[in-house]
C-alpha cells in the first residue's frame, strides 16, 4: 500500500501512478516487488510527538 499526500488534496488517477511506478521498475530504480497493490490518499500522515512519521499508527489504521 502507498500512502499519498498531495498538494491541495488533489487525487492523482491510479493508472497514472501505476504507469509512473512501472517506469521506475523498468529503469531499475525500484524492485518489481515494491509496486503497491493499493493507494490511499490522505490529507496528512500521522506523526509522533517529535514530528516523525508514526509507522505504528499507520499500520494500526491502514492494515
Amino acid at each position: 500500500m502507498a500512502l499519498i499526500v498531495t498538494k491541495n488534496n488533489v487525487e492523482i488517477p491510479i493508472q497514472e501512478l501505476t504507469n509512473l511506478m512501472t517506469l521506475y521498475i523498468k529503469s531499475g530504480k525500484i524492485s518489481k516487488f515494491a509496486m503497491p497493490d493499493r493507494y490511499k490518499f490522505l490529507n496528512s500522515l500521522p506523526k509522533t510527538s517529535v514530528g516523525k512519521m508514526d509507522k505504528k499508527e499507520m499500520r494500526r489504521i491502514f492494515i
